[in-house]
């Protein structure tokens, strides 16, 4: 199993981020939905699929201090890309 991690910054909390994101993406419409997708796309190591994954509920995540920890149960092939 493949783990991430989602660090903060001084000026981005990852756990509060990612509640966030998830919380958006399941009560928004579709471009809210973009929105959160962006939001967490902008960590680039996680693959989008596994972003996916995380903001549909299908895997979930723990908090260690002020990162964020996703276990992935498959392998993602790709990165997330920036535009």
């Amino acid at each position: 199993m493949k783990e991430y991690r989602l660090t903060s910054t001084q000026m981005v909390h990852a756990p509060g981020i990612v509640r966030w994101a998830i919380h958006g993406y399941q009560t928004g419409d579709e471009k809210d939905k973009l929105a959160m997708v962006k939001v967490l796309a902008s960590w680039k190591s996680v693959p989008t699929g596994l972003i996916f994954d995380l903001l549909e509920g299908k895997t979930t995540f723990t908090v260690e201090d002020d990162t964020v920890i996703i276990q992935a149960a498959e392998e993602f092939d790709e990165p997330t890309k920036q535009e």
